[in-house]
């Protein structure tokens, strides 16, 4: 246990040297917090002491340790971002939201994701409304051109919520979300240079509370619910192309969080909720070649999130629903197939605006986008 009183809205990262970030919002004010984990402990802090609703948090580290965070203030209608960049916590509102919560137990949530790519800049996606027609969409924002632009990139006719996101290693974007008008598992990706968007699986109600993750060969992988029977869903795949399996069938499946390891081999958590309104939490993964399970305790899978760090170790951060939504973690050593190398590439100092370096593959591709002076740059 690290905290007693974190509730629903738990997102997990991890950072450089064994750095690692748990946040979430307190179970009865609405305070915003994080647990950070360095050299051995763990200290919980109050990013900010909540006036309005503070909720749907999403947490990222970058390479120089600097945590950043996001989340809905629900009353004021805003994104509000988190960080401690100049050494103490700084908070600033970067976009509106008219986000209301429509059904949080049915998976029709408000919610942030964030991604960090390469060269540290924030990539974020959260639940907006539209105000011309009242719909509920999904807004893009980053600061990838030096300040905060947001897009919407959902279908602003059909309502669409709980958004997540994964970069791929041109430091794209996959998105992931629920569209409630028609009950489908829509994809987004902003890949080839403009956002497109497309049906991932449409058949009796899919996508509630997904989560996407982005492999190695930068294939997609995605786990969802099929909420008429509350299977466990994974759909793999590239855009226009997917394969769609059931993980578990029939198991009352909420809160689904996604993770590839160095292999290749996918990890994913969820809550399952008995008929005894006992919040389990459960672990799957196909390292073995098949979908194996673990129940990893009996009354605490409440908001969960799964992380990976450079080991292939796992960590999962998720509330105690027995114990007053306490917050608790637990780890677990990789699948001893050992961490896969790959070859990944870096720059110094970063290129020019409109350029880019694949890191996987060290590909150059783009075009400047404004006068550069003769610099020399170091790969590596």
């Amino acid at each position: 246990m690290i905290d007693g009183s974190f509730t629903h809205g738990n997102d997990i990262a991890q950072g450089p040297n064994g750095a690692m970030a748990i946040v979430g919002y307190e179970a009865t004010s609405d305070d915003m917090k994080m647990a950070y984990y360095y050299d051995g402990s763990w200290t919980t802090s109050v990013i900010q002491n909540s006036v309005t609703p503070l909720q749907y948090p999403s947490v990222g580290i970058d390479s120089n340790g600097v945590v950043h965070l996001v989340y809905l203030d629900m009353t004021n209608d805003v994104l509000r971002y988190a960080t401690n960049l100049s050494g103490s916590w700084q908070v600033s509102d970067i976009d509106t939201t008219t986000a209301s919560a429509i059904n949080l137990a049915n998976g029709r949530i408000p919610g942030t994701d964030l991604a960090i790519d390469s060269t540290d800049n924030l990539h974020i996606v959260f639940s907006a409304k539209d105000s011309t027609n009242n719909k509920q969409s999904i807004n893009y924002t980053t600061n990838q051109g030096g300040s905060w632009a947001s897009t919407v990139i959902s279908d602003i006719a059909e309502d669409a919520v709980d958004p997540a996101i994964a970069l791929d290693s041109n430091d794209k974007a996959h998105v992931s979300y629920y569209r409630d008008t028609g009950s489908d598992l829509i994809y987004a990706t902003n890949e080839g240079g403009t956002w497109t968007r497309e049906i991932v699986e449409s058949t009796l109600n899919v996508g509630k509370y997904s989560s996407i993750a982005v492999d190695y060969n930068d294939k997609v992988h995605i786990s969802y619910v099929k909420a008429n029977n509350n299977d466990l869903k994974l759909a793999s795949g590239i855009a226009g192309s997917w394969a769609i399996t059931t993980v578990k069938a029939n198991h009352n499946v909420k809160h689904t969080s996604i993770v590839a390891d160095s292999n290749g081999d996918l990890h994913i958590v969820y809550s399952y909720s008995d008929f005894s309104n006992n919040k389990k939490l459960y672990y799957f993964t196909n390292e073995s070649g098949s979908w194996v399970d673990t129940t990893l305790t009996n009354d605490g899978g409440l908001s969960c999130a799964i992380s990976i760090d450079t080991n292939d170790d796992i960590h999962i951060a998720h509330s105690d629903f027995a114990i007053n939504s306490e917050l608790e973690y637990a780890t677990m050593p990789g699948s001893g197939k050992g961490v896969k190398q790959h070859t990944t590439w870096q720059i110094s100092p970063a290129l020019p605006d409109g350029l880019h370096m694949n890191w996987r593959s060290g590909t150059i591709s783009g075009t400047p986008t404004s006068i550069y002076s003769n610099t020399t740059h170091t790969i590596s």
